[in-house]
Parts: structure tokens; C-alpha cells; sequence
């Protein structure tokens, strides 16, 4: 089924599951393959500022691929 999406083409879908509230209906507009745009971050910060910036950042991408390289997870369980 995927292999028969077609480039900028918009795709509209449901999540049904058994006991999932299935009315919501989702959108995907699939990407150009000849104008892809990709993001590849590293370190996405763990403070306030640092979302708030990779927040706007991401949004004025508006990227169709995005890579977070950094650092996303703590083995203490301890953000800071």
C-alpha cells in the first residue's frame, strides 16, 4: 500500500483500534522527492529556552525529514 503513494499527493486516514476513539481524522501530505528538505540536529537541549528555540526553528523549516543526532536520552533518569 505504501509503495502507491504519490508525491504531493494528501492522504486523509483513521487509527482503528478496538476501544480507541476512531472519529478523529488524521492528514498526511506526502513530500517532493525533488525538493526534500531534511533537518539533522544534534544536543536538543533540555532547558525552557532550548525547546522554545528548536521549537521555532523546526516550525520555520517546515522539513519533511528530521534527524535528532544528540544527546535524547539519560541513563539516571535525571534530565538536568
Amino acid at each position: 500500500m505504501l509503495t502507491l503513494m504519490k508525491p504531493k499527493e494528501i492522504y486523509v486516514f483513521r487509527i482503528m483500534q478496538e476501544g480507541w476513539d476512531s472519529s478523529k481524522v488524521y492528514y498526511y501530505k506526502n513530500f517532493d522527492p525533488e525538493k526534500m528538505t531534511i533537518v539533522n540536529g544534534g544536543d536538543i537541549g533540555n532547558v525552557k529556552r532550548a525547546m522554545m528555540i528548536n521549537t521555532n526553528v523546526i516550525a520555520q523549516a517546515n522539513a519533511d525529514v528530521i534527524f535528532v543526532g544528540g544527546d535524547i536520552s539519560y541513563d539516571n533518569n535525571f534530565p538536568e
